[in-house]
């Protein structure tokens, strides 16, 4: 694949997404301020547990998807056909199967689990019930999202999702506008899911045959994939307990509405990972395409810019949510809120640019085809992280219900990493430290500083804020100018002006 071609599944992947984070604010602010605490509590807790459900019972698929589309595509279409056949099965089963679950124990919920203050016990069942029911439909459409991922053609799916995400956004301010009360708001968010599934059914013709979306089975499909989805399975169902057993966690100890709030500031902080995720979406069809065509030396090339990118372009994305959460938090939820979410927010972000440093490692152990790495370790991890979750929110409140999240990372960076290095990258593992030192370095002295100056010169004031952020921002970027790799830099350069770039692999140390 040119480089254009990945500079442009980068950009579709980015686009579809930043232009929702202003109306993501306004309309949680009209929820909270015209529905009550409660309502917004109630709202993203039940997204939170549907995009658990859906992480658990995604079995690997949606990854299985992308990489045997990307490498078979035009070779071996009917095998296309059949795991999509295949793959529909399973999805849409699951579909039925957990809605009718959420549908039946959502008294159970309302009653016995979460804790509600203003709202009674009837109302926030009949919010779990429809609007859990619809949100899962997110399980069917990651199997279409997979797809786009697969033949690169990630503009399809982040055009649908941007437009359906707009109009949800758009309909929830307008309907709060005018008065509209919970469920007119939960009925319209229900209906968006079924217009984005349907947007989906209409679109992956255009990509697949329309008779691969008929649910199927195949025995062939399920041998060949049997060892790679064990794996993967593994995978997404212990990469969504670690990312939302914060949230779960503080719904059963906390009130709904600290849910609320909590969940939506993780929410925001998560706009952060667009970039890495955007980065790794668009490079795992690549690098398997590679491994497929047997270019070790061209997917390390690849793999090196991307590491250095993702490095250096996600360190200010994290430090201008730090920077700007105190007040955009306080003109959504008022200043108390933000001040208690200052820590947790600072914290959330360390995790997740973290997180993000490690997203070329995980793809590219994908790509090749050895994902036993990241399973076994985040299994071991899981008894680290639940019972530090747990601990922490019980003793320091919301405030500690980060700090599973970032000892999830810990773990990774301590003995994850030198895996990857050895068995996937076939490179010391003190060149990935290396790639990762270099901006957290600028960045603690960049930041750091303007952090240290807004605090104690100005009272961490929205204008001291905000100046701090632009002049750290100028000298982070003349230092990264100076530090990073050359062949990054050149790249960006030839990306800018969408120029194809052939993969010059670099010579061996």
């Amino acid at each position: 694949m040119t480089r254009s071609r990945l500079a442009r599944n980068i950009a579709a992947n980015l686009g579809g997404q930043l232009g929702l984070l202003v109306l993501a604010l306004v309309a949680a602010r009209l929820v909270y301020s015209r529905l009550g605490q409660d309502a917004l509590g109630i709202i993203l807790f039940v997204q939170t547990v549907n995009l658990v459900l859906a992480g658990v019972l995604d079995l690997g698929i949606s990854s299985i998807t992308v990489r045997e589309v990307a490498a078979h595509v035009d070779d071996d279409p009917e095998y296309v056909r059949d795991l999509v056949r295949t793959a529909s099965s399973f999805y849409w089963g699951g579909f039925v199967l957990i809605a009718a679950v959420i549908v039946l124990t959502a008294p159970w919920v309302a009653v016995h689990w979460i804790h509600l203050q203003t709202m009674n016990t009837s109302t926030a069942t009949t919010v779990l019930q429809v609007l859990g029911a619809a949100a899962l439909t997110a399980l069917p459409r990651a199997l279409y999202i997979s797809l786009f991922r697969g033949v690169q053609r990630m503009g399809f799916n982040n055009a649908i999702d941007a437009g359906v995400g707009l109009t949800q956004q758009l309909g929830t301010v307008a309907i709060l506008a005018f008065g509209g009360g919970l469920f007119a708001v939960v009925f319209w968010l229900a209906a968006m899911y079924g217009v984005a599934i349907l947007s989906y059914l209409v679109i992956v013709p255009r990509v697949v045959p329309a008779s691969a979306l008929i649910p199927g089975w195949s025995p062939v499909v399920i041998k060949r994939n049997a060892r790679f989805s064990g794996h993967m399975m593994s995978i997404s169902a212990l990469a969504a307990i670690h990312t939302y057993i914060d949230k779960l966690v503080v719904s059963k100890l906390l009130t709904v509405a600290t849910v609320g709030w909590y969940t939506f500031a993780t929410s925001i902080v998560a706009r952060g990972a667009l970039f890495a995720a955007a980065v790794g979406d668009a490079a795992y069809p690549s690098l398997s395409r590679l491994f497929h065509a047997n270019s070790r030396a061209a997917m390390l090339a690849e793999y090196r810019v991307l590491q250095d990118l993702v490095c250096f372009v996600t360190l200010p994305l994290y430090a201008g949510i730090v920077f700007l959460s105190l007040p955009a938090f306080s003109a959504v939820f008022g200043e108390g809120v933000a001040h208690a979410l200052l820590l947790p927010v600072a914290v959330l972000c360390l995790g997740y640019y973290m997180n993000g440093t490690l997203v070329m490692p995980y793809v590219y152990s994908l790509a090749v085809g050895k994902p036993h790495i990241t399973s076994r370790f985040s299994l071991a991890a899981l008894f680290i992280v639940v019972p530090v979750t747990v601990a922490s929110v019980a003793v320091f409140g919301v405030t500690g219900a980060t700090l599973g999240y970032l000892s999830y990372h810990l773990f990774f960076y301590v003995v994850g990493i030198p895996r990857y290095a050895r068995d996937c990258l076939e490179r010391p593992a003190r060149e990935w430290y290396q790639h990762v030192a270099r901006p957290i370095g600028a960045g603690m002295l960049t930041y750091g500083t303007a952090w240290l100056v807004a605090w104690r010169a100005a009272g961490l004031s929205t204008a001291a804020l905000v100046v701090g952020l632009v002049l750290a921002s100028i000298a982070f970027t003349l230092i990264t100018a100076r530090v990073a790799n050359p062949e990054l830099r050149a790249h960006v350069l030839r990306w800018l002006r969408l120029e194809a770039v052939p993969v010059v692999p670099r010579q061996a140390a």
